[in-house]
């Protein structure tokens, strides 16, 4: 019996199917399309498409298996199975129309769909990009960040501003990036660059993934997919895309991927170890949010470590005021490329911490004079003495690697802690992917014994 098709219960919607079922000789009751789902209206006949012998119900065969529950709801009889009674037909190929109690799907098609669902249980292969629309920007005031040549961090070549999205561009203060709640259907915010510096290229887009998420891709096909648009009058014209592969050690990658950006109309030349796993080419992009789509790209370079995802502006004519958008930018594994696929929002600042964390709230700044989330230790009315004080701190979850840590006294000072004699300079020690401890020395000053620190730990590639 063919499987041709496969149902989904729903007794609002029949659908007219068409079937071929193989019965053997002697056959028993069987089930339309093999798979036990409620019919009714059935049409046997000998040939396809209306052609052949039409059998008759009761002479012929008879319908089995009557369903009460759903008969009761339809308020006409619906049946589960089939007998055919008579000999002469039970030998030969028959061919069913019916009406099913509910909508199919071709089995190569539920095939594809169980194929996909293996690929959102696996999510690295679904999803690889953290924080897809710059959602997240600890580094700022995450929601309203614009990062400039003024701020902490600013608007250089080769920083982390956007949470796991390091900012790359010939020279420094080319854009001035910042969180726009101008987005695609689906985004509360997307990631804007206006340009500052004139005619020089940059890379709205740089994401390097770590080793353990990279060597899962080694020998597959990935597709790539990012929603952007420009403004009228402010009109960037020419983006282009690649996957690079890192085959230096692994998670000892040059951040900074370009060895020179080239001519308008040329791709960049990687710094060492780096490879253009594709040949990009220009995109262009106009005013509207619009899907571009780069597909079955082959990670193949021997010895690949990381692979990394970058997007660049290829206009070397960019006027002061132009603007770029970007958002939904998505990276799976295969031929083709999947619907962008966004995480609740505390898996994506679960996942951004594993590579970058503070103390202060989300909205906040680091080195903002902010008490919110401060580290406090306290004690009062003990004897004048010198004295220092260390307090650990335990992360929630391990980081990648060891991070960078700094710490921020209640001045907003980096590298200081704040004591009773004011901000002192910061003793970070015992640092390691689960925490750190941070304290400082304070003379005799007075009959208080306490410390108060903000800090930040990075541990980006």
């Amino acid at each position: 019996m063919a499987k041709s098709t496969l149902y989904n219960l729903d007794i609002s919607t029949p659908t007219q199917i068409t079937d071929e079922l193989y019965t053997a000789v002697g056959a028993a009751e069987f089930i339309l399309g093999d798979i036990k789902r409620g019919f009714f209206e059935v049409v046997i006949r000998t040939l396809p498409a209306g052609g052949g012998v039409l059998l008759v119900l009761d002479t012929d065969y008879t319908l089995e298996s009557p369903d009460s529950y759903y008969g009761s709801k339809a308020g006409f009889a619906i049946y589960t199975g089939v007998k055919v009674i008579n000999a002469a037909y039970q030998a030969c190929d028959l061919y069913f129309t019916y009406k099913c109690i509910g909508t199919y799907t071709d089995v190569a098609s539920i095939l594809q769909l169980i194929v996909n669902a293996g690929i959102n249980l696996m999510s690295l292969f679904r999803q690889a990009i953290i924080n897809p629309d710059g959602a997240i920007a600890q580094r700022g005031t995450s929601g309203t960040m614009k990062f400039t040549a003024a701020t902490t961090p600013a608007n250089n070549d080769d920083t982390y501003l956007f949470d796991r999205i390091n900012y790359l561009s010939d020279g420094n203060n080319i854009t001035e990036p910042e969180q726009s709640t101008d987005a695609p259907e689906g985004s509360q915010f997307s990631m804007k660059y206006v340009v500052t510096t004139a005619n020089k290229k940059f890379s709205p887009f740089c994401q390097i993934f770590e080793n353990k998420n990279s060597v899962p891709f080694y020998g597959h096909s990935v597709s790539v997919s990012f929603q952007a648009k420009t403004t009228a009058l402010k009109l960037i014209e020419n983006l282009r895309c690649a996957v690079l592969s890192w085959d230096g050690a692994a998670d000892t990658v040059t951040s900074d991927v370009v060895s020179a950006w080239n001519a308008e109309g040329a791709n960049i030349t990687p710094v060492a170890n780096w490879t253009l796993e594709n040949v990009p080419i220009n995109i262009a992009i106009d005013t509207n949010w619009t899907k571009y789509s780069i597909e079955n790209i082959d990670i193949d370079t021997a010895g690949m470590t990381n692979l990394a995802l970058f997007i660049w502006v290829d206009d070397t004519d960019a006027a002061v005021g132009d603007e770029l958008f970007i958002d939904q930018l998505q990276f799976n594994e295969g031929a083709t490329v999947l619907d962008f696929c966004p995480r609740d929002i505390h898996t994506e600042k679960t996942l951004c911490k594993d590579y970058y964390r503070k103390s202060h709230d989300l909205n906040i700044a680091p080195g903002t004079v902010d008490t919110n989330g401060m580290v406090r230790l306290y004690i009062s009315a003990v004897a004048d003495a010198d004295h220092i004080i260390y307090f650990p701190v335990d992360f929630e979850r391990p980081m990648r690697t060891v991070p960078t840590v700094h710490a921020y006294g209640g001045a907003g000072t980096i590298d200081k802690v704040s004591m009773a004699a004011g901000e002192v300079n910061a003793i970070v020690g015992y640092i390691g992917q689960h925490g750190f401890y941070a304290g400082g020395a304070n003379g005799a000053t007075s009959t208080l014994r306490g410390v108060v620190f903000h800090y930040t730990a990075d541990a980006e590639l």
